[in-house]
């Protein structure tokens, strides 16, 4: 897994660097191309890691001698879905970093983890299992089984991607820059 991840944390330090030294110079047009441009470069080449996640499945889950094959095969494949999404989460992250928009990727996390994640692979408890919080019983399970919990990271991934790119997208994060004073002339208004 962490050598299909590992590319997209370069992607997202290359990012950062890239745009925070755009940003830095005053240019926010570059700022931007190069954030899309490593966006661009790191889908190209994830893209292909998760074809071959994918396609070698069944190679990759007899190789660690597991008992339950057709399970890890799942897995993989599951995995090989999300290794796109990851991959656009991170290097986002790192353009919007390098601008010092750090809440954004907080709020995509935050979203991701507790909004989508937790709920739903909850729903892969058996059905009618509650939690009980502060006197309240709370009802999570519906028995979904391992369909919710690959459901739920595919899910939680993809969240962080959109939320961090629909930022970036948005320019917002120029703004943000000025206003911590990063950028050549920032204060020359």
């Amino acid at each position: 897994m962490l050598l299909a991840l590992m590319p997209a944390w370069g992607y997202a330090t290359a990012a950062s660097t890239l745009v925070g030294q755009h940003v830095g110079a005053g240019d926010d047009t570059d700022a931007s191309d190069y954030g899309w441009q490593t966006l661009r470069i790191a889908l190209a080449t994830q893209l292909l890691v998760a074809s071959v996640i994918v396609l070698a499945a069944r190679p990759i889950a007899t190789a660690f001698g597991t008992a339950y094959v057709d399970l890890t095969v799942t897995f993989i494949r599951v995995f090989g879905v999300v290794v796109a999404g990851f991959s656009v989460s991170r290097t986002m992250r790192g353009s919007l970093r390098g601008a010092g928009d750090t809440r954004w990727p907080l709020y995509g996390t935050l979203l991701g983890t507790f909004v989508v994640r937790l709920p739903v692979a909850s729903l892969a408890l058996p059905a009618g299992f509650a939690v009980t919080v502060l006197g309240t019983s709370v009802r999570l399970g519906m028995g979904l089984g391992y369909f919710a919990v690959f459901a739920a990271i595919v899910a939680d991934f993809y969240v962080k991607a959109a939320v961090n790119t629909g930022r970036f997208r948005s320019g917002k994060w120029r703004e943000v820059a000025r206003a911590s004073g990063v950028g050549a002339g920032a204060s020359d208004d």
